[in-house]
């Protein structure tokens, strides 16, 4: 069986992460556009793309500061050269001799909500500045932000030792990915913004000094203002996904990542096709439409320049470890031969990016 002539990365041989350069730059250059004219940081959540060659485009765009999630992640980063690194990770005993390592060798960010690593941290002089993480709704990690006592108590625990400096309060508002219009993301945003305010008034001097410092792509994305924080650490943005795609927060054409599959079944009967692409790689996170069925992706044809969406009727319905069950019209049907290739959009770009980390990726 031969292959149409004009099939697109004849190369391709299992399932590959294709990047597309320009959407990618187009989306890195309207959060560079929104922050930097108001003098706020853009400091990027690594996390989504965890590809070097990403990292070099936002380096080519002045991007100096970044944000991480895990210590490993920071030591790879500092190997990639990044010299500014928050590691947006609760810090935690196990990690204080690598954590020590690394502060000799970039400006080192970390974040607490409790006490007792400050003394553990000033035991192993691990030189670091510090932002203390506030719960500002998504009940994951943080001090409550109302805790007024506790937050104080952790400021003055930090301003006492000699080897910490207390940069401000960071959070991240986990709780906007489920608002899906502008006029939501806007009113919590304020909400956030309200009771952080608060927080630095009842602390009075001491807080006026401390910067603020906010991740979540819904609000980067649909808010024109950002200027409430001094720094800004969305990282989904960089490729976006069609969870974001359902929000309102981005199109389907600022997807900057697919899914390159190989067709292994057609099944005209059932309208599907199968592909080599499974949980492995896209991850098993679903996505719940309108009509409440639960999709894994959505197919996308494939071409030199990148890719085109058929329409939201050609979800990804099923998926086991290597398998994926993609429904199609009978006419999409018949473009799709045993070992052609179709383009899948994730679900959620973080997880599928770090799926296919160590698998094979493609930039076009």
């Amino acid at each position: 069986m031969e292959l149409p002539p004009n099939e697109p990365f004849p190369g391709i041989q299992d399932p590959t992460l294709l990047i597309h350069r320009q959407i990618v730059e187009e989306n890195l250059s309207r959060i560079l556009d929104k922050t930097q004219a108001k003098g706020v940081r853009f400091r990027p959540h690594m996390k989504t793309h965890q590809h070097p060659e990403v990292g070099r485009w936002m380096q080519q765009l002045g991007i100096q500061h970044i944000t991480v999630s895990s210590l490993d992640m920071a030591v790879e980063h500092a190997r990639l050269g990044w010299k500014d690194i928050t590691i947006a990770l609760p810090c935690h005993p196990r990690q204080l001799r690598r954590l020590a390592e690394l502060s000799k060798e970039v400006t080192l960010q970390v974040i607490l909500d409790h006490t007792a690593m400050v003394d553990v941290l000033q035991e192993y002089r691990v030189d670091v500045g510090v932002w203390i993480e506030l719960d500002t709704g998504s009940h994951r990690t943080g001090i409550p932000v109302q805790d007024v006592e506790t937050i104080r108590d952790l400021i003055e625990r930090i301003e006492t030792s000699h080897h910490l400096t207390c940069l401000g309060f960071l959070w991240h508002d986990g709780h906007q990915y489920a608002h899906s219009s502008s006029a939501a993301i806007q009113a919590e945003w304020q909400r956030t913004i309200g009771a952080v305010d608060d927080l630095k008034k009842s602390l009075g001097m001491r807080a006026s000094s401390l910067l603020c410092s906010a991740g979540d792509t819904p609000a980067a994305s649909q808010l024109a203002d950002l200027t409430d924080v001094d720094e800004i650490r969305a990282g989904n943005l960089v490729y976006y996904d069609l969870m974001q795609w359902q929000a309102g927060n981005c199109s389907l054409d600022q997807i900057g990542i697919c899914l390159a599959a190989p067709v292994i079944g057609r099944y005209p009967d059932r309208g599907e096709i199968v592909v080599h692409g499974g949980a492995v790689h896209l991850s098993k996170e679903g996505l719940i439409t309108t009509d409440g069925t639960t999709i894994f992706g959505l197919a996308v044809r494939l071409h030199d320049q990148g890719w085109t969406p058929y329409s939201t009727t050609s979800p990804v319905i099923k998926l086991s470890q290597e398998h994926g069950v993609i429904q199609l019209d009978i006419n999409s049907l018949d473009k799709y031969p045993i070992g052609s290739l179709i383009g899948i959009l994730p679900v959620h770009s973080c997880l599928t990016a770090d799926a296919m980390r160590h698998q094979r990726s493609l930039v076009i």
